[in-house]
């Protein structure tokens, strides 16, 4: 079965669409994740539990505008009412955009390194997530990033929010059995 040219193109410019409106959303998401970092580094003293702090959302800013440029190209060959721009130029203004992208993920690393310990917390690799983009724990103790906390570490923090949200300030004693009860549970299921 032949499809004409003026299907195709029609599938084609379908696509352009989708994919452009993909990365308009994309670009939303980036800026609604690093309006909450920004957020909530702002109010470090409010959060007396933990914070998930996502270094990369801050630093994903940069993509914004190459996910924009792309987004043009791709709204370019599905409308021909827009000015064709060189796509070469665009390329290569979204080179510095990806180099800024590296170097400022790993500024924003050595900041949060020095700026949360000063605000009273620890970074917790037992509570932090494995995920290449998920957000990296910061706990208000060191009784709160339990060894082996790694385990029910969903649990843990979804306890934390629970306390949080109820604005009780359990002891350590507390947090600790709290921690070593979902341990046990894992374990007596797992195991």
């Amino acid at each position: 079965m032949a499809v004409d040219n003026s299907e195709l193109s029609g599938l084609q410019k379908g696509l352009a669409f989708i994919y452009s409106l993909v990365l308009l959303v994309a670009n939303l998401l980036i800026a609604n994740e690093a309006w909450s970092a920004l957020k909530l580094l702002q109010q470090t003293e409010q959060r007396f539990f933990y914070m998930d702090i996502m270094p990369f959302a801050l630093a994903a800013l940069w993509l914004v505008p190459v996910m924009l440029m792309l987004s043009y190209i791709l709204l370019t060959r599905a409308l021909s009412v827009l000015p064709q721009l060189n796509v070469d130029k665009l390329l290569k203004a979204a080179l510095p955009c990806l180099l800024l992208l590296l170097v400022s993920r790993v500024a924003i690393g050595f900041y949060l390194g020095d700026y949360l310990p000063s605000k009273g917390f620890i970074y917790c690799d037992k509570l932090s997530r494995t995920a290449a983009f998920s957000g990296q724990i910061w706990v208000s103790k060191q009784a709160y990033c339990h060894d082996e906390s790694y385990l029910v570490n969903t649990e843990v923090l979804e306890w934390f929010d629970e306390q949080q949200s109820a604005g009780t300030m359990p002891s350590n004693d507390e947090v600790t059995a709290q921690i070593e009860l979902f341990i046990a549970e894992y374990k007596q299921r797992y195991q």
